[in-house]
């Protein structure tokens, strides 16, 4: 499809429209598709949104320049947006939305650098940018349909010498979701299946000092039993869920400390 792509484009064509499938492929396949169209094309940079318009076109467009003008050619760099406000919608929700975007964040943390915990990235805005570089270094061979941007930022801030930028970006009020908790609950199976930790010890470590590792948008009010409590609803959530198709069963491990 890329290099089908890369054949078929004219310069003189303001909007492209890509149909690639009849059926949903995931969060996965998308960020694979376009990071590879940025680097067959090589694209100086490349920017990414989920379009369910919880961020406004024009901080999209704000958040564009703040990424060309901070970043260098010379090394993989990634801009993620951080939402003044996680304007998620949680109608129907059985779980704390913005508690499972924590969780998910802490997998990226421990698989990739811990020295980004002191960012407090928001990786899960759906909305990312990238340049030339890091476009190279991309590879969605050998992950889940759904991890999609979790990958992506695992795998960028693994390289020593990876920029990595955050700008506040102003939110919109969001009534519908591209993603529901049956496909968190996929990106959750994948994270375990390809790295093998499981979400019990993850939320183990977020209890261990929720100030540290959980944002302040929905805990700073709650003392610690309350987010406990929070966390432990969210588990239990998971654990009754129905799996995504082709996703792994889970495997019940005994906890374990990550060092």
């Amino acid at each position: 499809l890329v290099k089908r792509f890369v054949a078929d484009y004219r310069d003189d064509h303001k909007v492209i429209v890509i149909y690639y499938s009849p059926d949903a492929e995931g969060l996965t396949y998308p960020v694979d598709l376009f990071t590879n169209i940025a680097a067959f094309m090589n694209y100086e940079h490349l920017g990414v949104s989920d379009s369910d318009f919880q961020i406004p076109y024009s901080e999209i467009r704000r958040m564009l320049r703040f990424h060309v003008e901070q970043s260098n050619e010379k090394h993989p760099c990634v801009t993620f947006p951080r939402r003044r406000r996680r304007s998620l919608d949680a109608e129907d929700y059985p779980i704390n939305r913005w508690a499972m975007e924590d969780i998910e964040n802490l997998y990226v943390y421990f698989l990739s650098n811990i020295r980004f915990l002191e960012m407090k990235l928001d990786i899960q805005s759906g909305l990312f940018f990238t340049n030339r570089m890091a476009n190279i270094l991309l590879d969605f061979q050998r992950v889940g349909k759904w991890v999609g941007t979790l990958h992506l930022a695992i795998s960028l801030l693994r390289q020593r010498n990876v920029c990595v930028f955050q700008e506040t970006v102003d939110t919109n009020q969001q009534h519908e979701s591209t993603i529901n908790f049956r496909v968190q609950c996929g990106k959750i199976e994948e994270l375990y299946d390809y790295y093998l930790i499981p979400m019990e010890n993850i939320i183990r470590i977020a209890l261990d000092n929720p100030r540290k590792y959980l944002m302040e948008d929905w805990c700073a009010s709650l003392d610690k039993s309350e987010i406990e409590a929070t966390l432990a609803n969210l588990y239990q959530s998971y654990l009754k869920m129905e799996r995504p198709a082709l996703a792994p069963t889970p495997i019940k491990l005994t906890p374990q400390v990550i060092s």
